[in-house]
C-alpha cells in the first residue's frame, strides 16, 4: 500500500500543477515580479560594475495567440568605480512573442519606453563633478523562458537595454537578467 502512495501522490501533484499552468495560460492578464543582476556593456562597462534590477510587470495576451503586450516598471542600479551608483528607473512597453510548448514556454520581447538615468558625483582630487539626471528613450530586446513553479509561472529572461538620444545617458547600455514569478 505504501508503494501505491509513492506512485499516486507524485502523479496527483504533477496533474494539479498542469491544471494550474493550463488555467494560467487561459487568463488574458498576468502580473509578475522579478529581479536579478544587471551587467554593464559597451563603453559603460569601463565605468560601472555588475549591479541589480527589480521589475514589476502587467501583461496581456489573448488565449491561443502566440503574441501579447507587456508593460514593465523597471529599476536598476550599477556601482561606479568609486562609491557612487548609476541609477535608472522607467517604464517599458514590449511586444512579447511566445513559442507554445507543453512544459516550458520560450518567448522573445522587443519594445521601448522612457527611462530616467542618474549618474553619480565624481570626485577628482580636489574638485567634484556633480552627478546629472537625464530622461530619455530606451529600446530593449530579449529572450526568456517561462515554466511552471509552485502553481504559478516562473520565468528567467535577459534583455539588452540601450538608451537613445543625446547626452551622457546614451552610453548607459546594460543586460539585466531577471528571475521572477507570474500570477
Amino acid at each position: 500500500m505504501n508503494r501505491g502512495l509513492v506512485v499516486v501522490i507524485p502523479v496527483m501533484i504533477a496533474a494539479l500543477a498542469g491544471v494550474s499552468t493550463a488555467e494560467a495560460q487561459l487568463r488574458p492578464w498576468q502580473i509578475s515580479i522579478a529581479g536579478g543582476p544587471s551587467f554593464a556593456t559597451g563603453e559603460f562597462s569601463d565605468q560601472a560594475g555588475t549591479g541589480y534590477n527589480v521589475q514589476g510587470s502587467v501583461g496581456f495576451s489573448l488565449p491561443l495567440l502566440p503574441f501579447g503586450v507587456r508593460g514593465d516598471l523597471f529599476w536598476q542600479e550599477l556601482p561606479d568605480e568609486e562609491d557612487g551608483w548609476f541609477r535608472q528607473i522607467g517604464g517599458l512597453l514590449n511586444a512579447v512573442f511566445e513559442v507554445p510548448l507543453v512544459i516550458v514556454q520560450p518567448y522573445g520581447l522587443v519594445g521601448g519606453g522612457v527611462l530616467r538615468t542618474d549618474t553619480p558625483d565624481v570626485d577628482h582630487t580636489g574638485h567634484v563633478h556633480t552627478g546629472e539626471s537625464e530622461t530619455t528613450v530606451g529600446l530593449n530586446a530579449g529572450l526568456g523562458i517561462e515554466f511552471p513553479f509552485a502553481g504559478l509561472g516562473g520565468f528567467v529572461e535577459a534583455r539588452y537595454l540601450n538608451l537613445v538620444g543625446g547626452g551622457d545617458a546614451t552610453h548607459f547600455q546594460s543586460i539585466p537578467v531577471t528571475i521572477g514569478i507570474r500570477f
